[in-house]
């Protein structure tokens, strides 16, 4: 790397979908309820063994863990 150059921090699409959902779901506070529908129906949201999928799910998964530990 030369002079003036910052290193990248190179992400899996894996990372990156599941961070950016995430922060997109605080961000909007999107509500508990609607998350918590969301997980409990996956045939409808979800794809089985989608890579887009699995990471989404995760992040809803994620949100409300963080809501419900308070």
């Amino acid at each position: 790397m030369g002079k003036g150059q910052q290193s990248v921090r190179e992400i899996s699409m894996s990372v990156f979908l599941k961070d950016a959902v995430l922060n997109g779901l605080k961000a909007e506070g999107f509500p508990l309820n609607h998350a918590r529908w969301v997980i409990e129906n996956p045939k409808v949201f979800f794809v089985v063994k989608c890579q887009i999928c699995t990471p989404v799910r995760a992040a809803f998964e994620e949100y409300i863990s963080s809501l419900t530990k308070r």
